[in-house]
């Protein structure tokens, strides 16, 4: 055991020298680019030992060495994914963790938000949450889904909700292969991806009360929730008052039921995109229907941020939230 560990280091920091030498060699040329300059080093803070060591060989390149060190400790490149099949453009990106944590693994389906007209699953704040998530031994498959960008594309209603149902039926008919424990399955969603995710937890995909399609549990960041009393939504190209009916079915607070999965929920107080109101109202619902639904207020949070807002560091609620409802279930 000793023996394999030792030359699973030697072959680290093998790469390690190689990559200084690669940037040695091209430092004039990269040096004005933002990926080259000082990074986080939050991947690193668990081997300051070689932090140190880094920076006395290599002091001016040891943070870039370092995130790719730490890129064989804690996660992979994503791998793109083509999961709606033919005809569609839109793919996601699924990230594993490494094998120090124990497999099968529980997964997570991240959905960005946007507003049904923008948003990409490669954005800063998703790249973020899937490395959270990763680093605790999570599967992440981040999605691009059905939007609007222009007047002139099909609406994204109701077709983002059913691309977000073919993703968790991607991830649950492909669990084998790539290491998925496909009973423990959990939604993550900010914004307009927050919305879906409570949909597709509450109400699955037709609008109806058809349960959550095995889902165990979901968080939302700063989510619309009751159509009906927020806006009309641009990208799905009708009103509230021309189809007032479209609106209310796709409200998660209609869905919600005494057996409806675990729910947090995570808004700013100072959210002027989508209120802290239907936050607070979504949770009241949920409390009256004895639904289990935790709110997380952010103080001074505006709308956008991921799971480390300014002050204020989400992470542990929401891998502990995660942790307590993804746990395997006894046989």
């Amino acid at each position: 055991m000793r023996y394999l560990l030792s030359e699973h280091l030697s072959k680290i920091l093998s790469e390690c020298a190689d990559a200084v030498r690669l940037l040695m060699r091209h430092r004039r040329a990269w040096e004005g680019r933002l990926w080259f300059q000082p990074l986080r080093l939050t991947p690193c803070l668990r081997i300051q030992g070689a932090s140190v060591a880094f920076r006395k060989l290599f002091p001016r390149y040891a943070i870039t060495v370092l995130i790719i060190f730490s890129g064989h400790c804690f996660a992979s490149s994503p791998e793109e994914i083509s999961y709606l099949g033919p005809g569609r453009s839109e793919k996601a990106d699924l990230y594993r963790p490494t094998d120090s944590h124990p497999r099968p693994w529980p997964a997570v389906v991240l959905i960005h938000g946007g507003g049904w007209f923008s948003g990409d699953k490669a954005d800063a704040r998703e790249r973020r949450i899937a490395e959270t998530l990763t680093g605790a031994g999570y599967v992440v498959l981040s999605i691009n889904y059905r939007l609007c960008r222009k007047p002139e594309e099909a609406s994204a209603w109701p077709q983002s909700l059913l691309d977000g149902r073919k993703a968790i039926e991607w991830l649950r008919s492909h669990a084998s292969e790539y290491g998925v424990d496909a009973e423990r399955l959990a939604l993550v969603g900010s914004s307009a991806g927050g919305h879906l995710a409570l949909m597709l937890t509450l109400a699955g995909t037709d609008g109806e009360e058809d349960a959550s399609g095995g889902i165990r549990c979901a968080v939302a960041l700063y989510p619309p929730t009751n159509m009906t009393d927020w806006k009309d939504i641009r990208a799905w190209k009708i009103t509230r008052k021309e189809n007032p009916d479209i609106y209310g079915k796709a409200s998660p607070t209609r869905y919600l039921a005494k057996q409806s999965p675990p729910l947090l929920l995570i808004h700013g107080d100072a959210d002027t995109v989508v209120p802290l109101a239907q936050s607070e109202a979504f949770a009241k619902e949920a409390r009256a229907k004895g639904a289990s639904c935790d709110l997380i207020v952010v103080p001074g949070g505006a709308h956008g941020f991921a799971l480390q807002p300014k002050g204020t560091d989400l992470r542990p609620a929401v891998l502990d939230f995660l942790r307590t409802h993804l746990q395997p279930r006894s046989r």
